[in-house]
């Protein structure tokens, strides 16, 4: 393979394997840092207003709220849908608790019986009974949520339970939310691995011009990835609002909605970083291998 690029004005020399290999590496490295930025700063903010919102509802109201708008919604008693409280489960070794098998029996099956799956469950377990997150899970119709630190989040999983069971459109905009992360970190690799192409430099074959046009776009590739995720957690928050307003007070509706702002500004928030990293690292990158000028173009 040639060392040097022909263009229209002029002759390149390309940069050195190794000099390309610390470009990518560096690229990576920026993108790492932006990204636990975020992560250790807004989002655990944004999950501590999430749970004093939650809290400083009446937990007997919320209770009752939780269950009533469960109850009204027959297509989730008809599909076995199912709520399960952490804070109410007795105590006792992780692997025998309903919520456990519940995460463990949603895992792929090459993962279910191993010891990595065990880990991954054990941990999701943590985050779901420290009241760090709350989720509905799809393979196994539970609705997983610890009450007592973050019950307000129990009006948006039912609305993915929802959306899952009662709507073959958003249940299709679900089944998008793997396949839109794998096309976002692909979208991300091709834009950190390929080089920028040089003023005058043409590509030369179909997948040339594909990944070019990647590299080019990549921040609104990657953006455009997530839109199958924020709108059915969109679309989630309208139904769940819903129901709270139907079975809340108008004080704990409007902390509940407060709630479901703050989960929708961080899914935003994580589709706007996760394209700001792409286009950082695919910056960095071309900043540090930046092919050299040998010959002008007369």
């Amino acid at each position: 393979m040639s060392s040097v690029i022909m263009t229209e004005n002029g002759a390149y020399k390309k940069p050195s394997g190794l000099t390309t290999t610390v470009a990518v590496l560096a690229g990576a490295a920026a993108s790492g840092v932006l990204t636990q930025s975020y992560q250790s700063f807004a989002q655990p903010n944004i999950l501590k207003n999430m749970q004093s919102a939650s809290q400083s509802i009446d937990k007997g109201l919320l209770y009752k709220g939780i269950e009533d708008a469960f109850n009204s919604q027959k297509v989730l008693k008809d599909k076995g849908v199912k709520i399960i409280d952490l804070a109410q489960e007795a105590e006792g070794a992780v692997k025998n608790l309903e919520s456990y098998k519940a995460i463990k029996n949603a895992l792929p099956k090459f993962l279910r019986e191993t010891a990595v799956g065990d880990f991954y469950a054990k941990s999701l377990h943590s985050l779901f009974k420290s009241g760090s997150n709350a989720a509905y899970l799809f393979k196994t119709k539970s609705i997983l949520v610890n009450v007592e630190k973050l019950g307000a989040a129990v009006f948006h999983e039912i609305g993915h339970s929802i959306n899952h069971n009662g709507s073959k459109f958003w249940k299709a905009m679900q089944c998008l939310r793997a396949p839109s992360v794998v096309l976002s970190s692909l979208f991300t690799l091709t834009a950190l691995l390929k080089r920028k192409k040089l003023d005058g430099e043409e590509p030369q074959s179909k997948f040339d011009k594909a990944t070019t046009f990647v590299k080019n776009n990549v921040g609104k590739l990657v953006t455009l990835s997530f839109v199958p995720i924020v709108a059915e957690e969109l679309k989630a928050t309208q139904r769940g609002n819903r129901l709270a307003k139907q079975f809340l007070s108008p004080d704990a509706f409007a902390k509940v909605k407060k709630l479901n702002r703050l989960g929708a500004i961080s899914y935003i928030g994580a589709a706007l970083i996760t394209a700001g990293t792409a286009v950082l690292a695919s910056k960095v990158r071309d900043s540090i291998a930046t092919p050299k000028k040998l010959i002008d173009k007369d």
